[in-house]
């Protein structure tokens, strides 16, 4: 028996199309290829310590609208970044070759930016609309009309007493 693990064809072409992939990303990009493993690593790395400043840290507190907003465009950018904006920046390439590499993708994520804004304002804002209405009905307790919950008792009032400086329950 050999060592070594035995690759069907497929396999075989799997490893070949890695071996591709890996030799894209060491070549210069001057020749082709795109930018090394060391960049790669430096953005990923800025955008780590973010995601860990804004947990926790100093940036958790912020509330910008357009934070917001780009949260909310999160979920559709997912879906429609890789099944259509990918193929558009193939498209691009071979439409248009002069336009480049970066051209290419700057397009292709401001379609897929645009399209999760579309399907943010069209479906997801409406359908959350419906289904926050049917499941507040859903959850209403008997008794309160319709899409309605009994709100929360009100925090007892505290009063000073007459002692300076104590506070007591009424």
């Amino acid at each position: 028996m050999s060592g070594g693990p035995v690759l069907s064809a497929d396999g075989r072409a799997a490893a070949d199309r890695l071996g591709d992939r890996v030799a894209e990303h060491t070549a210069p990009a001057a020749r082709g290829g795109t930018p090394g493993w060391g960049i790669c690593a430096v953005i990923l790395t800025v955008f780590l310590i973010l995601l860990a400043l804004s947990g926790p840290g100093p940036l958790g507190r912020l509330r910008w609208r357009v934070l917001v907003y780009a949260g909310a465009l999160t979920y559709p950018f997912c879906l429609v970044h890789q099944s259509l904006g990918i193929p558009v920046v193939r498209g691009l390439l071979k439409a248009v070759p002069a336009l480049g590499l970066v051209p290419a993708i700057a397009l292709g994520l401001c379609f897929s930016l645009a399209l999760s804004a579309a399907c943010n304002h069209l479906v997801d804002r409406r359908a959350g609309a419906w289904l926050r209405r049917r499941l507040t009905s859903d959850i209403a307790v008997p008794g309160d009309p319709v899409g309605r919950r009994t709100p929360p008792p009100d925090p007892p009032v505290r009063q000073p007493s007459s002692r300076t400086g104590t506070v007591c329950q009424p």
